[in-house]
């Protein structure tokens, strides 16, 4: 999962991350736990990666004009003094140090493996995984690897940030979970992006991907925030391209439903479609946007007063619309839980819509 190279200079430079150390010791290292970290751009760029995570090859001209006036712009800089810990950059990497698909394979597997755990807490574990999926990308750009396998890694990468989407948004009141969590989206769009590209370039090949449908779905989700303002224009432009496979998926038709009911207050059928029809990775998406719609928000839509007619607000448990349609999830199911999660901004919003 690490190059043998970086892995003596990591130990040897005590450059070791808390979950590759063994016994605790800074300096040593195993080759089952030490994983390759994203390499620096080396003076701003490791290879012609644009911003939004596509290779130049695929990029407009407006791209290619940013990517132009960088490089013109770092042919004129000093050369920069390299840092006290450098560890290998892209300035020197050899062949042995880009890890081939397979054991990209198992290191995306072993990470996915890390962010259940309960070892540390989850900030540090976050931050780890967010830098070694990096270099994960960073090694199928350099060997420009565009294939299901690749895709599934992509996949993969974007189900780690929308789990970490979930639980980050859990405690953004903290300064630092807030960094996390601006940090953490513009990754997950980046991805998206990434990902969008190699679907396409297997369409031309005439073959798809499992759960394209789904994957294409979060990127509607993701106009429930009111973070990401300059998606949305181009948000009608951008469903007319999807093929009709995916734009009559019921993915598909559930995020845009859903984005519908979010705008126009409709909460009592948002709530009822989430239950009946989102899957894990929809509901761990659109969960955290729900914090910001404000209890007067809520008070004021149309169809608010039929919500909280189900909520019990002597025992402060939401008997939410769900349930009363008979919606059969049990007390343990992810969308109970985020449903009670919710139980005291539904409680106040209640008591404001029916004074």
């Amino acid at each position: 999962m690490c190059p043998a190279r970086e892995r003596a200079q990591r130990e040897r430079l005590r450059d070791l991350a808390v979950l590759e150390r063994v016994g605790g010791d800074p300096a040593q290292t195993s080759p089952s736990l030490a994983v390759k970290k994203s390499s620096p751009n080396s003076n701003g760029l490791t290879s012609f990666i644009l911003p939004c995570g596509r290779s130049a090859m695929g990029a407009g001209t407006g791209e290619l004009l940013m990517l132009v006036a960088i490089c013109q712009l770092l042919l004129h800089m000093p050369p920069m003094s390299a840092p006290a810990f450098r560890t290998i950059s892209s300035t020197n990497v050899m062949a042995s140090d880009i890890r081939p698909l397979p054991v990209l394979r198992e290191t995306m597997d072993y990470l996915l493996y890390l962010l259940d755990s309960s070892e540390h807490p989850f900030e540090t574990v976050h931050d780890f995984i967010f830098d070694r999926t990096r270099s994960i990308r960073q090694d199928l750009s350099m060997q420009n690897v565009v294939n299901h396998q690749a895709i599934q890694i992509y996949e993969d990468v974007v189900t780690f940030h929308i789990r970490s989407h979930q639980r980050l948004a859990r405690s953004c009141q903290d300064s630092d979970a807030s960094s996390l969590c601006f940090l953490n989206m513009e990754q997950l769009t980046k991805c998206l992006l990434s990902l969008f590209d190699m679907y396409h370039a297997i369409h031309e090949s005439d073959s798809h991907s499992k759960r394209e449908a789904e994957y294409y779905s979060f990127y509607v989700l993701l106009h429930l925030g009111c973070k990401i303002p300059k998606m949305v224009d181009s948000l009608s432009l951008w469903y007319s391209q999807l093929t009709p496979q995916v734009r009559q998926s019921k993915e598909m038709i559930l995020a845009r439903n859903l984005l519908r009911c979010y705008h126009l207050g409709n909460f009592k059928r948002f709530f009822c479609m989430i239950a009946a029809e989102a899957t894990d990775l929809q509901l761990r998406l659109v969960e955290p946007f729900l914090n910001e719609v404000s209890p007067d928000e809520m008070a004021r839509s149309r169809n608010w007063k039929l919500f909280a007619e189900h909520v019990d607000l002597k025992s402060g448990q939401a008997k939410d619309y769900i349930i009363a349609r008979n919606c059969k999830f049990t007390s343990k199911s992810p969308r109970s839980e985020m449903l009670v999660a919710f139980r005291f901004r539904v409680q106040g919003a209640a008591e404001t819509a029916m004074n």
